[in-house]
């Protein structure tokens, strides 16, 4: 399944991979806490799947990448599809550019630097 260390190391990649930054303004992980954001709640509040023009679902939310990260029943594999579905953002644009509120330290999807925030 992978260890919770295995996991946190995937997901380091991932967000080196792409650069490190939030999507929105360009923030550095180094700077500031990034979130995972799934892209289906960019479109959609209510969680209803966003469909393709062949009406085939886009994205399909399991569970959020820290729960995935520090439950044993996810393995490193469901991990990695699941970041397929997901976009950096640091903590500012995640909460008040999408969620319309702002930041007062609430925990998330949170990785800096691939530790579990």
């Amino acid at each position: 399944m992978g260890s919770k260390f295995e996991k946190e190391k995937v997901v380091a990649t991932e967000l080196k991979d792409r650069g490190g930054i939030c999507v929105l303004c360009a923030k550095s992980a180094e700077n500031v806490e990034l979130h995972w954001h799934h892209l289906i709640m960019l479109f959609d509040r209510n969680a209803k799947p966003i469909l393709d023009a062949n009406g085939h679902i886009v994205f399909d939310r399991v569970a959020s990448i820290t729960t995935m990260v520090a439950q044993p029943r996810y393995s490193v594999d469901h991990v990695k599809a699941e970041l397929t579905k997901c976009i950096p953002l640091c903590a500012p644009c995640h909460l008040g550019r999408v969620h319309g509120h702002a930041p007062t330290g609430i925990a998330g999807d949170s990785f800096t630097g691939g530790v579990a925030g």
